[in-house]
């Protein structure tokens, strides 16, 4: 009999190979980045070493993506860019590591969060093989930070080794967290035929720039002003530039059908960021049809919540305005945990209702 690993709020899990060993390797310093601390690797010993890291510069990681069979057969990083606290643009980086063996699926740390801590299981038969089969990542801001309440884990498993189908059975299971103000910039571990140890390779996170000097206020302030206006004949200032998500967009999903999607900002300004508010209006599927919510983080880029109540489908997307600005590319996850990419083309909207 196979055991699931139930699906919490946000976490993962990668799969071992080859080892008769369990291990957790005490942390360790590499020569990937002056900053870089190498946390523990937890697992089996089999395989061959692999360290994967999101591109220099201030990119960490907002999730993974695996293959599973009964173990975890692959990782990819998923990192993300960061903007203040928050990471924006999550990209999958890089090939799978390990041998690619059954379903594919991926999952993100939510509202631009940044993993900071890892749990892991591995098991197998003693003599035998002992490899990865869970991990656990906890997310936290950019500056790994955690927010007030629960923390928030994103999870990805394969099946746990039944110990009545084996002889000996031996399991391992560990954590490790990036130390404080740092958060996991990538992976490493050993594989073979699947991941056999993982742990993470964390990086110092550079303080934020100072806030702007105060305003010196002149001794007359609070007088009136004598005079108002602009000089005549000249034309006024530019106000502030629209947001580039304010339109309709026919968007195709990985999965479902096309729909159009109309977005708003409610308030703020596109450079600063601000609410944002939307529906989704049209779609050969009425059952499609929903409701979205979240913030535009700067220019080119939103994060965002869906509803379809009709098909009971929710979940997150992280859109990036391309190109010109007329079309958007979006990654994100359901609330089950399924993978989901947006492709968006931006169109006129739609007539005004007859009268």
């Amino acid at each position: 009999m196979r055991i699931h690993l139930s699906v919490a709020i946000l976490a993962m899990i990668v799969s071992v190979c080859g080892s008769n060993t369990a291990i957790a390797a005490g942390p360790t310093y590499s020569t990937g980045f002056a900053t870089e601390h190498m946390g523990k690797v937890i697992g089996g010993n089999g395989g061959g070493q692999f360290q994967l890291r999101c591109p220099a510069g201030e990119n960490y990681l907002a999730g993974l993506e695996v293959t599973t069979d009964e173990r975890v057969s692959t990782v990819k990083l998923i990192c993300g860019t960061r903007q203040g606290e928050a990471l924006v643009s999550p990209v999958r980086v890089g090939p799978d590591q390990g041998t690619v063996s059954g379903n594919r699926t991926s999952a993100i740390c939510p509202i631009g969060g940044t993993v900071n801590d890892i749990s892991v299981g591995a098991d197998g038969n003693s003599g035998g093989i002992i490899g990865v089969w869970s991990i656990s990542l906890r997310c936290g801001n950019a500056h790994g930070q955690l927010g007030i309440g629960n923390p928030t884990y994103i999870t990805l498993a394969g099946f746990q080794q039944e110990g009545g189908l084996m002889s000996g059975p031996t399991e391992t299971y560990g954590e490790d967290e990036c130390p404080p103000t740092y958060v996991a910039k990538g992976v490493w571990g050993r594989s073979g035929l699947f991941i056999d140890a993982i742990g993470l390779i964390c990086d110092w996170v550079p303080a934020d720039p100072p806030p702007p000097p105060p305003v010196h206020v002149a001794a007359n302030a609070g007088e009136p002003i004598k005079i108002t206006g602009r000089v005549a004949g000249q034309a006024p200032g530019p106000g502030p530039p629209p947001s580039l998500f304010s339109n309709s967009w026919r968007v195709t999903p990985n999965q479902g059908g096309p729909f159009t999607l109309d977005l708003m900002l409610v308030n703020g300004t596109a450079a600063t960021g601000g609410n944002m508010g939307g529906a989704i209006v049209a779609s050969d599927n009425p059952s499609d049809k929903g409701d979205m919510h979240g913030r535009q983080i700067d220019v080119t880029h939103a994060q965002l919540t869906f509803t379809q109540p009709a098909n009971n489908r929710s979940g997150v997307i992280d859109l990036t305005v391309t190109g010109d600005g007329s079309t958007f590319t979006g990654l994100g996850q359901t609330a089950d945990g399924k993978a989901l990419t947006w492709q968006g083309t931006k169109t006129d909207p739609p007539p005004p209702a007859a009268h």
